[in-house]
């Protein structure tokens, strides 16, 4: 594989173009120094037919949100049969719509935040209202949105209100869901010839109030604990069920599943199909910490992924 071409697709046109930008050079750098025949290639949503005129052997899809996480993008690499890292389609439509994978796991008997779905500005007051009578603080969401882009806590009514007005009319679909005071816990997991290895858990403390944006992208914003301060038998039950929930979905290749634990019950409440890859990334860290290097961690994924195009040829 070493010979053939690499291309590392980054940018996007997502809030999250940024973050992949630095997620991409991040990538980039690793395949070289691994001594891969490697290029990037910066999608800014116009030039798709030169990604096709590169003739790659390989796409390290590291476009987050948006078309790289929604399922448009694996859908246009299937269509030209070109091979990908991460994610299918079907998981990627899922997992980017809160809407659509809460229930989901829900359903499959994960707990999971209580919350209410948005789809008309004419529901937003009977909904709140509804969430409002047994809790006394919640978190407004867009649905289809990363990186906390589009994430508001509200401890009152009216300010939830207000914001779930303005989330609806920047990026559609809003969720709103309890608001849970507890450990912020993320699982990052890698696939390795249809085995599921799932790393040390990470505890994340941030010093503002909350999980933002800032938070997760500005060095010094947030504490991050490997392995997180939770005892050994809830560490397996925490692990057991992110890869549960990965194999229920058919992800691919890597991810990163985060969750809430409160009184010794997990509440899972997102799941990412193409994980942050830069120097503040949780994925990278909690490699790291358990012994497996950045170069190492990139060259596991890449392998992984073309150990299961092989395998389906």
């Amino acid at each position: 594989m070493k010979n053939k071409k690499i291309v590392v697709l980054m940018g996007g046109t997502s809030p999250e173009r940024k973050i992949s930008l630095k997620s991409g050079e991040n990538i980039y750098n690793s395949l070289k120094r691994s001594g891969y025949n490697v290029q990037k290639f910066i999608f800014d949503g116009n030039n798709i037919n030169e990604l096709i005129s590169s003739n790659p052997a390989m796409v390290f899809n590291i476009i987050h949100g948006g078309e790289g996480e929604n399922g448009r993008m694996a859908a246009f690499l299937d269509l030209y049969k070109i091979p990908y890292i991460g994610s299918k389609t079907e998981a990627q439509v899922i997992t980017m719509a809160k809407h659509i994978c809460q229930p989901l796991l829900k359903h499959y008997n994960f707990t999971v935040p209580e919350f209410v779905v948005i789809t008309k500005r004419k529901e937003i007051n009977n909904k709140l209202n509804r969430l409002f009578k047994d809790h006394k603080k919640v978190v407004v969401k867009a649905s289809e949105q990363g990186s906390s882009i589009g994430v508001v806590m509200c401890d009152n009514i009216e300010k939830a209100n207000k914001n779930s007005n303005k989330i609806f009319k920047n990026y559609g679909i809003v969720i709103v869901e309890e608001y849970i005071k507890g450990q912020e816990i993320t699982c990052g997991i890698i696939e390795e010839n249809k085995r599921t290895i799932s790393f040390s858990l990470m505890e994340i403390r941030a010093k503002k109030k909350f999980y933002n944006y800032e938070a997760k992208y500005v060095k010094g914003a947030t504490e991050f604990i490997v392995p997180a301060k939770v005892n050994n038998k809830t560490t397996k039950k925490i692990k057991s069920e992110a890869e549960a929930i990965f194999s229920l979905l058919d992800l691919k290749d890597f991810a990163r599943i985060d969750c809430i634990l409160k009184n010794g019950t997990v509440y899972w409440h997102d799941v990412n199909t193409i994980p942050g890859m830069t120097d503040l990334s949780d994925l990278p860290q909690v490699a790291v910490y358990d012994g497996v290097s950045y170069d190492e961690l990139v060259e596991m994924i890449l392998k992984n992924a073309v150990r299961r195009y092989e395998q389906k040829d």
